[in-house]
């Protein structure tokens, strides 16, 4: 998820390419196979204290059910809000303000990329359904 959405960036947006952040994750698995062949992997592991081990699965859990609930990967319930970078969604389509997302191209030349992603609270829309 940071590469994609941070490091190459929404659409290719970002200032790295994806062919790059491919060449970059396949090292980093080689080191993490040659770390865990090593036994040096377990060692670090152990390191962690145990209440960061025990809630890191729930952690991760938690973001992905958050995916899911987005538009784009699911069902819609939560949306992208300026205030709180998170809020309630599955607003009708006509109350509905697309996220844009603003580069140079999109200040200099009007060429803006717009993201399935949405927000609600623009046009004052308000949840209906969770399944629209």
């Amino acid at each position: 998820a940071f590469f994609t959405y941070t490091v190459v960036g929404w659409r290719g947006t970002g200032n790295v390419s994806y062919e790059t952040a491919l060449t970059a994750i396949i090292i980093e698995g080689a080191i993490f196979l040659v770390l865990a062949l090593t036994g040096i992997r377990f060692a670090l592991a152990k390191l962690i204290p145990e209440p960061i081990r025990h809630a890191t699965a729930p952690a991760i859990g938690c973001f992905l059910a958050h995916l899911g609930f987005q538009t784009a990967e699911g069902l819609g319930v939560v949306v992208s809000d300026i205030a709180t970078a998170v809020t309630l969604g599955a607003c009708p389509e006509e109350k509905r303000t697309s996220i844009v997302a603003y580069d140079d191209a999109c200040a200099a030349d009007g060429i803006c990329i717009i993201s399935d992603a949405y927000t609600c609270d623009v046009l004052g829309g308000k949840m209906t359904s969770a399944t629209t």
